[in-house]
């Protein structure tokens, strides 16, 4: 069994460092909470992670962060082989539906 897998992630913006939707399929090793996932971003040079996480590293209330369509606020999830995690800002206005097809 590896020990790497494979997640897809999108990123809108403000949180991109080039402020555009990142958007791609990364390898990630197994065992990954979600708070590793967004420093490991953040290493790779895809996300700004002082926008979305406080200095304690828990998720700002401007910040909206989903793994198959489910908002998600526990950084210790632990992200699955085939996930797909969106990190995105909060919207206000229309339904929760609509966002949810992300």
């Amino acid at each position: 069994m590896s020990n790497v897998k494979k997640v897809r992630v999108k990123i809108l913006p403000p949180f991109t460092r080039d402020m555009r939707t990142f958007e791609d399929e990364i390898e990630i090793k197994t065992e990954t909470s979600l708070e590793e996932f967004i420093v490991m971003l953040e290493e790779k040079g895809f996300i700004d992670k002082k926008a979305v996480l406080e200095d304690d590293n828990k998720l700002k209330t401007n910040v909206v962060i989903m793994i198959n369509g489910i908002i998600i606020d526990d950084l210790k999830k632990k992200i699955n082989a085939n996930d797909r995690v969106v990190i995105m800002p909060l919207v206000y206005g229309g339904f929760i539906s609509r966002i949810s097809r992300l």
